[in-house]
């Protein structure tokens, strides 16, 4: 179950390519594609620089000039996806302050 505090990473296996600054993904064992809008392109560029999902939703916040709690929710039920269609795994969750928003 995807918290706060989970560190996630991208698998290996989904083919990844940008077109017109949106990310378009095959998973190859689920053999399905997405097409991610620009925020859910601009997450997924930044998984690998902010892995802990707490860290993820701060920067997005202050970027976005967004809601944190808004900004969890939303990347939490993203993150939930990619994880159900196994193109994000969870490497490993620290503390337990912070369940899912």
């Amino acid at each position: 179950m995807i918290s706060l505090h989970s560190k996630i990473a991208r698998v290996s296996d989904p083919i990844a390519t940008e077109i017109d600054g949106k990310v378009v993904l095959l998973g190859v064992e689920s053999d399905k594609y997405f097409a991610f809008d620009a925020i859910s392109s601009d997450i997924w560029s930044r998984i690998d620089t902010y892995p802990v999902v707490a860290d993820l939703c701060d920067v997005l916040a202050h970027d976005y000039d967004a809601a944190l709690d808004i900004i969890q929710a939303d990347v939490c039920h993203l993150v939930s996806v990619l994880m159900e269609h196994r193109l994000v795994s969870i490497v490993e969750t620290s503390g337990s302050n912070h369940d899912t928003p």
